[in-house]
C-alpha cells in the first residue's frame, strides 16, 4: 500500500509495467496478481545478490566474503521454496487478483548477521567485507552490470524489509523456520549443518 516512488529509470520502468498490468486487470482483459519479494536464498539458486554459489561455498569452508552491498542495514530475505509456495497459493485464489502481495519473509536481519548465522549452522567462521563504493562506481563506468548494481545501491543503504503480513493473514502462508531453511541451503552445496551435524536431505 506504500505509494510507488521510483528513484531511477529501472524503478520507473517496473512501476509503469505494474500499473499497466493492473489497469488491464481492471478493464477485464486479463487476470493479474503481483507478487513481490526482496532478496532470495535457497538450494540450487545460481543467481542472487548475496547467497550465490560462490558465497555458499565460502560459508561451508569458512573464510572471507566480499559483498557489493552494505552488510549492516536490516534487509528482508525470502527462502525460495516459500516464494514458490506463496506464488502457488496466490494463483489458486481469485481474491488475490488485482493486488500486490509481499511473499513470505524468512529473515529480517542485517546481511552480516544472516551470513554469520549460516556460518554458525555450518560450523565455520566467516569475515564479511564490503567492496568500496568508489571502486564499484569506477568499475561501473566500464561494466554495465556493475553500473546497474550502483543504480540500485540505495536498497542496501536503508532498511529494506517487506511486510508479509497480508499474505500470512489472508492465506496462512508462513515462512519456513529459518534454521531449517539455512540447513537445506547448506546441504545442497555439501555443507555441514546445525553446527556440524549430519546433513539432512534437501526437500523437494
Amino acid at each position: 500500500d506504500t505509494p510507488v516512488a521510483p528513484l531511477n529509470s529501472m524503478g520507473r520502468l517496473r512501476a509503469e509495467l505494474a500499473e499497466e498490468l493492473l489497469d488491464e486487470h481492471a478493464r477485464g482483459r486479463l487476470r493479474a496478481t503481483i507478487a513481490r519479494a526482496s532478496d532470495f536464498f535457497g538450494p540450487e539458486l545460481p543467481r542472487t545478490a548475496v547467497f550465490r554459489p560462490g558465497v555458499l561455498r565460502v560459508l561451508v569452508r569458512g573464510g572471507r566474503i566480499h559483498l557489493l552491498c552494505n552488510p549492516d542495514t536490516p534487509h528482508g530475505y525470502s527462502y525460495v521454496p516459500d516464494v514458490v509456495r506463496g506464488l502457488a497459493v496466490l494463483g489458486r485464489h481469485d481474491e488475490a487478483d488485482g493486488r500486490a502481495w509481499h511473499l513470505p519473509v524468512a529473515a529480517r536481519v542485517t546481511t552480516r548477521a544472516l551470513l554469520e548465522r549460516f556460518a554458525a549452522r555450518a560450523g565455520t567462521r566467516v569475515t564479511v567485507r564490503r567492496v568500496p563504493r568508489r571502486l564499484l562506481r569506477l568499475a561501473g563506468s566500464f561494466v554495465p552490470v556493475l553500473r546497474a548494481v550502483v543504480a540500485m545501491d540505495y536498497q542496501w543503504e536503508i532498511p529494506y524489509v517487506p511486510d508479509d503480513g497480508r499474505i500470512r493473514r489472508a492465506f496462512g502462508v508462513e515462512p519456513t523456520d529459518l534454521d531449517a531453511a539455512i540447513d537445506a541451503t547448506l546441504a545442497a552445496v555439501g555443507g555441514r549443518v546445525g553446527g556440524g551435524r549430519k546433513r539432512p536431505e534437501t526437500p523437494r
